[in-house]
């Protein structure tokens, strides 16, 4: 070249850096998926996510722990079930105890009122079926007992026997005050007594204020009200049912349904205790084949009451009572999938619009009219507890980090222990993730207030709020896929590895692993310690690697609060090749890990 002039030299190769890398990105984090083997899942998806909840992209965020505890149960009693409601501006739970009593416990302030004495359900391990009714005055409890029939309003338990909570002014009246005195004639029974609000002199509402007892099958009663100056005013009331029994309970279109086995009983219109065929209620017994054994579940979405059998889902609808004498009550009772049922009453939940409960083989969502499974990516994991024995699922709703998930307790083999344990399902609407708690749960159910859902798990002697407080006492484990790229018939070397984490709440540890098709890596483990500030890198035989920049001076890496990233050299080889990252950190979000790698031989 003219003048000896020269191209310029190649830069040199970053010392140290694979020749030929090509990265390995895992950032996507578009969910759980165990149905394929660990190589065979896609590259944005994850092989294990428990304890974390994939966001979005980039963001990955670890789920916080129970809050401080609501109840605890007093001595050596057990908490079968609970579940929610309000009684007028109060949310409560109702607490089923394992010696047949039941407990109010206020929600707000943690007060517990008892409702049931103990032995008032005789098979506490069969459970109860619970719901709100008329607005916000009574909860409706069920057993599968004789006489499993029970209201609660919140200082009186109503049972077969007593007078209904409900009575009917049918005549005000005129020249009353609250101080009119009622009372109850008819039947064997005795000890009620009531209050009386009045406007102008009209005797608007009369409330029962103890129920009495003793009334027998087939009696009736008459309420008689007098002061000096009142007139005219009267009133009636029933004697609550006998005979009346189940499982589960809803309110549908101002009534009351109850499901015991395959029958149907439902309540005259406007009422909660009367059964009464002659007022409009009734029973209904399922003739279908598809209807194994026993109706497992009642709740109603979107205008519809669905039934959930053992092994079919059934949707009531178009509800009528007729004016004549006397009244008939009809409705549309529609099959919406002849084997797709659940035995699992606790499983079942109202996911938006959507119905979404729980079987053995998996998860199901109906909507609309057709059932459908989504738990596909759960397959790997769903039955690895080849017999869960007596261990009944239960689920809930929660809004966390603002997102609405469906989480279903259930035993599983823990994909990163080994070991067997109650893990919770979890589901956003599009992607699947698992997760523990602090404490060992046995049971969960959801509450809603103001539209924010809560979940609240039991270990069987406290009850606690989940997902409420960042903390260091479980591990979150995510693993990526094994990546096969450029091709299987490649040996690759693991160079080098980065990551971005954002540190919220620290005080655990985070250690990063880097895979092969024989396991995780047996060259570094790297652990950050955030608590200090500083990250320590270790070996396999958790020795400490040292690190020196060029001149041979100490180099410090650093965490600094609310950011952190770790990089440097591995020395993994493998046709395949992924990351594990656990943490008992409180509150972490990964961004990105990065793998580096080369092709090093081939298999060929």
């Amino acid at each position: 070249m003219d003048g000896g002039a020269q191209l310029p030299a190649k830069p040199p190769d970053t010392p140290g850096f694979p020749s030929n890398p090509f990265p390995l990105v895992f950032e996507s984090f578009k969910g759980l998926n165990t149905k394929p083997t660990r190589n065979s899942i896609e590259d944005d998806e994850m092989y294990i996510c428990d304890g974390w909840f994939p966001i979005g992209k980039s963001n990955l965020r670890v789920l916080p722990d129970v809050g401080t505890s609501l109840y605890t149960a007093s001595g050596t009693l057990t908490i079968i079930s609970y579940y929610f409601a309000n009684l007028n501006t109060t949310p409560v739970a109702i607490v089923l105890l394992s010696n047949g009593s039941i407990v109010q416990v206020n929600t707000t302030n943690g007060n517990t009122t008892a409702v049931a004495t103990a032995g008032t359900i005789t098979t506490p391990a069969n459970g109860i079926g619970v719901t709100q009714s008329s607005g916000n005055q009574f909860i409706i409890i069920v057993a599968p007992q004789t006489n499993g029939f029970f209201v609660w309003n919140g200082t009186e338990l109503f049972t077969s026997g007593t007078l209904s909570p409900v009575v009917t002014v049918t005549n005000g009246g005129s020249g009353y005050t609250s101080a009119a005195t009622v009372t109850v004639s008819g039947g064997s029974g005795s000890g009620a007594a009531f209050s009386v609000t009045t406007t102008n002199g009209i005797i608007t509402t009369i409330n029962v204020t103890n129920p009495g007892s003793g009334w027998l099958v087939g009696e009736t009663v008459t309420l008689s009200i007098t002061q000096s100056g009142g007139s005219s005013a009267t009133a009636i009331t029933t004697i609550m049912p006998f005979g009346v029994s189940g499982t589960v309970v809803e309110t549908f279109v101002n009534r009351t349904w109850i499901g015991n086995g395959a029958n149907l009983l439902f309540s005259a219109p406007g009422e909660i205790t009367d059964f009464a065929t002659s007022d409009g209620g009734g029973t209904t017994i399922s003739q279908d084949s598809f209807l194994r054994v026993a109706y497992y579940g009642l709740i109603q979405t979107n205008g519809f009451l669905y039934l959930l059998g053992d092994s079919s889902l059934n949707a009531v609808s178009g509800v009528t009572t007729s004016t004549a004498t006397p009244p008939v009550t009809t409705f549309t009772n529609q099959n919406v999938d002849p084997q797709v049922g659940s035995p699992w009453k606790d499983s079942v939940q109202v996911f938006s619009r959507n119905i979404v409960f729980a079987n053995s083989f998996g998860i199901h969502v109906s909507y609309g009219g057709a059932v459908t499974k989504i738990s596909s990516p759960l397959d790997g994991i769903y039955n690895s507890v080849p017999n869960i024995g007596a261990f009944s699922p239960s689920s809930a709703v929660a809004s966390i980090f603002g997102i609405q998930v469906y989480m279903l307790l259930y035993p599983i083999i823990d994909q990163w222990t080994g070991q067997q344990v109650n893990k919770l399902l979890m589901w956003d609407g599009q992607k699947w993730f698992t997760s523990q708690q602090g404490v060992t749960l046995k049971y969960i159910a959801s509450q809603e207030i103001n539209s924010v859902l809560t979940a609240w798990g039991t270990d069987g002697t406290k009850i606690y709020p989940l997902f409420q407080k960042p903390t260091n006492n479980f591990t979150k484990v995510v693993q990526s896929k094994l990546w096969a790229e450029p091709g299987y018939f490649y040996t690759k070397q693991a160079n080098r590895i980065f990551g971005l984490i954002y540190y919220n709440v620290g005080g655990g540890n985070t250690y990063v692993y880097v895979d092969n098709e024989f396991g995780k890596s047996q060259s570094y483990v790297f652990q950050v310690s955030d608590a200090a500030g500083s990250v320590t890198w270790q070996n396999n035989s958790s020795q400490t690697v040292t690190w020196q920049n060029t001149s041979g001076g100490s180099i410090t890496w650093v965490v600094s609060s609310g950011f952190g990233i770790f990089r440097g050299a591995v020395g993994q080889n493998g046709t395949l090749l992924g990351v594990t990252l656990t943490t008992t950190d409180a509150d972490d979000v990964l961004a990105n890990i990065t793998l580096f790698s080369m092709v090093w031989s081939t298999n060929l």
